[in-house]
């Protein structure tokens, strides 16, 4: 993943309070960079923003797993002890 600086830092506010992201990084076949947050526990993927990419989004529930499949490459996100599905 290529990491950068951030054209302009975002907050994030949750319960836990506020934090905020000063970097992006590039993720395979996605035409945007991705807000990189290394202090949270996730960065989060937009479903929206995934599919408006042209990547095909599938939910395998045998798996409880989700596969984004893109031109080149699929990633397959499963579900992590913390509730929070991860690659």
């Amino acid at each position: 993943m290529n990491i950068c600086p951030a054209p302009y830092p975002i907050a994030i506010h949750s319960t836990a309070g506020t934090t905020y992201a000063d970097t992006v990084g590039d993720i395979p076949n996605l035409p945007d960079p991705v807000y990189i947050c290394e202090s949270g526990i996730a960065n989060i993927l937009s479903f929206a923003r995934v599919r408006a990419a042209g990547c095909d989004i599938e939910y395998d529930q045998d798996r409880d797993a989700f596969t984004v499949r893109g031109p080149t490459r699929s990633l397959v996100f499963k579900r992590l002890r913390s509730g929070l599905y991860g690659h």
